[in-house]
């Protein structure tokens, strides 16, 4: 397991509510991130699509995984 894996295990400890949205970090690499959003209907708008709120924490959460990728420790395997 590398500590790339170990950021992306810890983001929903460090960050609860992207636990509960139930976030799903798919790459993480040296400066970015993947994180998928799941499609239910508690995290849609008043028009159908997904809620501001909601894409906003993926936002965070990635530009989070991905700047914890750049830290020295985080390359080390």
């Amino acid at each position: 397991m590398t500590d790339f894996d170990l950021i992306a295990q810890g983001m929903t400890q460090a960050v609860p509510f992207a636990g509960h949205l139930g976030l799903e970090i798919t790459s993480i690499a040296e400066g970015g991130a993947t994180v998928v959003l799941p499609e239910r209907p508690e995290l849609t708008n008043h028009v159908g699509s997904q809620h501001a709120g909601a894409l906003f924490t993926v936002a965070e959460t990635a530009s989070g995984a991905a700047s914890s990728a750049l830290s020295p420790s985080a390359s080390e395997t």
